[in-house]
């Protein structure tokens, strides 16, 4: 009967078709048959196992006491190895040899002992990671519970000193109300203090609106007169109690040389600082102008050249002054001075010898600015 039960034990693999997979290239056990699903472990080339069901794609396994998927592509299989059944009936014997034991080799090349070894102390490592955090945390909830203490001892503290200060309040007021005149003198000195406010008025203008004309001169940079005309300037001033303040307007030049009325239209923001505690005042501001002619444009025609000459829009710096003399609540006079300079551009196109050409010209300029002219308060 033994005999029996050991022939029977050899063939189930047979029966059963039992496989063995070796993996030929590192991949990972899974626990499901999808690339997505979690990690079990990582299996290395040259791993073996027991086959449980082999699909097309992945393969159900048994490995290392673990059960989940590898891809079929990353397994190689193969028969497990059957023991031979002896031809005659008797009793098979077996041979004690510690270091050669059939039962035990198969389970010993498929655990890897050392490498659980490894996983064992990484997960120690991290227990005593979080035994570690865990203890700064207590550590510093105890600090924060011992800082809302301090804050609760804190605001009674500040509760009480509050409620000292209203009785200390309320015996001052029953003195004031038993001193009498006394009392009415110290009430009537609050109230004049708290009505009495700081004077912010000034004999001058804050707001005002300037108109003034004269005289422009242009010069380059040798110093030589090249025109002068007629200045015009309409400005918007603005300015501070402590002076400050800033202006913005137009001004206009018309060069005495041309025939008709062409004025250069120079817009201009600057910045202001002056003195206007007294019927006199002055300030001075440094200025950005934005030199323009749109309507002027000098034609010169030759036997061999026709051409036209306009202004190029460009970009000057100056400062502009002012000297004012009050007339009334209204009016003040203003003298005002002005100064620019920067590049003067002009384009020239036209025809030369029945070709047509175009010439970009740049001069340096200093324009000279002085006039008369009236501030309206606003």
């Amino acid at each position: 009967m033994p005999r029996t039960i050991t022939f029977i034990l050899l063939l189930l693999p047979i029966i059963f078709h039992a496989q063995n997979f070796k993996v030929i290239s590192s991949t990972s056990l899974r626990i499901q048959p999808d690339s997505k699903s979690k990690v079990i472990l990582r299996v290395q080339a040259g791993n073996q196992g027991k086959v449980l069901d082999r699909q097309k794609w992945w393969t159900k396994v048994n490995f290392r006491g673990y059960k989940g998927y590898i891809k079929t592509a990353n397994l190689k299989f193969f028969p497990t190895e059957n023991p031979t059944v002896s031809p005659n009936h008797s009793k098979p014997t077996f041979e004690k040899n510690e270091n050669t034991n059939p039962a035990k080799k198969p389970f010993e090349e498929n655990i890897d002992i050392h490498k659980d070894r490894e996983i064992i102390k990484g997960l120690n490592t991290e227990i005593d990671n979080l035994k570690s955090e865990k203890a700064l945390l207590s550590e510093e909830l105890n600090n924060t519970k011992k800082e809302l203490e301090l804050k609760n001892k804190k605001l009674l503290s500040t509760e009480l000193d509050k409620k000292l200060v209203e009785n200390e309040l309320e015996i001052t007021r029953e003195k004031l109300e038993l001193s009498g005149l006394q009392n009415a003198e110290t009430l009537q000195d609050i109230d004049s203090q708290e009505n009495e406010k700081p004077s912010t008025e000034h004999s001058f203008f804050r707001k005002m609106l300037d108109v003034s004309a004269g005289i422009a001169v242009l010069v380059e940079d040798n110093y030589q007169e090249v025109a002068n005309g007629f200045n015009m300037e309409v400005k918007y001033a603005l300015s501070s109690s402590k002076g400050f303040g800033f202006e913005g307007g137009l001004n206009f030049i018309n060069l005495s040389e041309l025939n008709k009325f062409t004025p250069f239209i120079n817009p201009f923001l600057g910045i202001s600082y002056g003195r206007y505690d007294s019927n006199i005042a002055f300030s001075v501001a440094p200025r950005v102008y934005l030199f323009t002619n749109p309507f002027l444009s000098l034609e010169d025609e030759t036997e061999i050249t026709l051409t036209t000459t306009k202004v190029t829009p460009s970009v000057m710096f100056g400062f502009g002054t002012n000297l004012r003399f009050k007339l009334n609540k209204k009016l003040a006079l203003t003298l005002i001075g002005s100064y620019m300079r920067g590049a003067v551009k002009l384009k020239e196109t036209g025809t030369k010898s029945g070709e047509s050409f175009t010439n970009n010209t740049k001069n340096n300029l200093s324009i000279f600015g002085a006039g008369l002219g009236i501030s309206f308060k606003l």
